[in-house]
């Protein structure tokens, strides 16, 4: 499924709600855990961090 967004949130906000829940929960973690100096963005038509 490809979907268009500028952010990780406009994307998060059209996923279903059981996908964005999902989404959100391994996003916490990742950005928990992510060492200083990298960014979120969207690649590829998916969020990941630079």
């Amino acid at each position: 499924m490809k979907i268009n967004a500028e952010t990780p949130e406009e994307y998060i906000s059209q996923l279903s709600e059981d996908k964005a829940e999902a989404i959100q929960r391994l996003r916490k973690t990742i950005q928990d855990n992510l060492s200083p100096g990298f960014e979120e963005v969207i690649s590829y038509y998916n969020t990941g961090s630079t």
